[in-house]
């Protein structure tokens, strides 16, 4: 019985470290962090006009800030162009519920991040 128990122990010692290691690997690679994202461009703020009508300078200004105040919290500033456009909404609603963030602050600051996507 005791052999048998060791052997259990032997497996979940590994599973464990097998979970910790790809955890590790993968942990390291994503998200990629890079320097505070620029102030938005005119080129960006007419594409987000067109994308998302109602957009402008200040509302995109506005949900800079909130990216700026918010997602350096817990990790660095993720690097804006390693994520698909399709990818972003997903995100940033997971990421603003973290940030207890509500649903407009939530909205700005995904405009902005794919405004910025978009110079």
């Amino acid at each position: 019985m005791a052999n048998f128990e060791q052997q259990q122990g032997l497996a979940r010692s590994r599973t464990v470290f097998g979970a910790a290691l790809v955890a590790m690997i993968f942990g390291g690679c994503y998200p990629k962090t890079a320097a505070a994202p620029a102030a938005i461009s005119p080129g960006s703020v007419t594409w987000a006009a067109e994308k998302f009508p109602g957009s402008t300078e200040a509302s995109l200004a506005a949900g800079r800030e909130t990216f700026l105040a918010k997602c350096n919290g817990c990790h660095g500033y993720p690097d804006l162009m390693a994520t698909s456009d399709e990818e972003w909404p997903a995100i940033m609603e997971r990421m603003g519920g973290k940030s207890d963030l509500d649903a407009e602050k939530t909205k700005g600051a995904l405009q902005y991040v794919l405004a910025a996507r978009h110079p």
